[in-house]
């Protein structure tokens, strides 16, 4: 076999390292140099049932047609992160969980210790390109469907990240959390994207045995540095249930009240944080959010009011230089 389909052989081979390859850790720039190696995405890139008008609570809408087209348009979109999770055709690296958290982990985006909680060692990612410009690459890599340690569970916890960054001269850019599945069949919470002419469209689901939630779509938009910034169709001040602030130029610019999810403190936090042409620029203040709900747990806006000091973060030119932890408690939590 060796002398006569020695060619065969040695294609197969070239195949299955092309789809499959490890890190080297003695190389620094080894991630880089793989990454860089993938081949264009076709598109559609990502999935256009992000944009279908879902109703909030689609389980309980008010009309058949509100309930069975948002649960359609789900189940699409849920569908098609787990076959691009799952592609066999696709170009593959395999990471470490350092490697992991170099190009996926976003605190703000997926509570930290998520990535901790992964079971293997090594792990198969789906790179593709998607776009390349006088100042950067960009790409997109998708894990394969992961086990999370859970102790004692009654159902395995599974998760799926997807992530774009921007690569220049070697270096990464900036990073965005664009699609994860992340739960188990009790109930589970999502993020999917579509990408459509240079914007980056991105809404977020929760679904379990009784209950569902659309959020609203979040845009963003890429800098010429190939930075990943907020865009708005609309100047002015906006304001909505997690965020208000001044939209300059389609993106924020100034003071902004952020309210949301925080990966360091693993609750909400109430953020004031700045803007320049839409990148974070000066001192950052996370404090605790404090604030009452109803009977359906919803939180009661107005009762909304910042708390004690947690950390604070100092940007310059849109980089953070500086992060300065106030709460023992939170300083606990990221030590951990």
């Amino acid at each position: 076999m060796r002398l006569i389909i020695a060619c065969i052989t040695l294609l197969f081979m070239s195949n299955q390292i092309a789809n499959s390859q490890p890190i080297n850790k003695n190389k620094k720039d080894d991630l880089i140099t793989q990454i860089m190696q993938a081949p264009l995405a076709s598109p559609p890139i990502g999935d256009k049932h992000v944009l279908y008008p879902f109703a909030t609570h689609w389980q309980h809408a008010e009309t058949e047609n509100e309930r069975s087209g948002s649960e359609k348009a789900f189940d699409e979109l849920a569908g098609n992160l787990d076959k691009q999770s799952q592609s066999e055709q696709s170009y593959k690296i395999t990471l470490t969980i350092e490697n992991l958290k170099q190009v996926f982990n976003i605190p703000y985006d997926i509570y930290s210790d998520i990535i901790d909680d992964i079971t293997k060692h090594e792990i198969k990612v789906h790179v593709e390109k998607l776009a390349s410009s006088p100042h950067f690459d960009l790409f997109l890599l998708t894990t394969e469907s992961l086990d999370l340690k859970c102790n004692p569970c009654e159902y395995e916890s599974k998760f799926t990240l997807q992530t774009i960054i921007s690569i220049s001269a070697d270096k990464i850019i900036d990073k965005l959390v664009v699609a994860y599945k992340s739960g188990s069949d009790i109930g589970r919470s999502y993020r999917f994207f579509y990408y459509n002419k240079e914007k980056i469209i991105i809404r977020e689901l929760e679904r379990d045995e009784i209950n569902s939630f659309a959020s609203e779509i979040k845009t963003y938009q890429l800098s010429s540095q190939g930075k990943f910034i907020r865009y708005y169709d609309e100047n002015g001040l906006f304001q909505n249930q997690e965020e208000q602030g001044l939209v300059q130029n389609h993106t924020r610019e100034g003071l902004w009240i952020e309210m949301k999810p925080n990966g360091y403190t693993h609750n909400n936090t109430y953020l004031e944080a700045e803007y320049k042409n839409g990148l974070p620029v000066n001192i950052w203040k996370f404090y605790q959010l404090e604030q009452h709900y109803n009977e359906l747990n919803e939180p009661i806006l107005s009762t909304r009011k910042k708390g004690k000091l947690l950390y604070t973060e100092t940007y310059k030119d849109g980089e953070l230089v500086n992060r300065v932890f106030i709460d023992d408690e939170v300083a606990k939590i990221k030590k951990g």
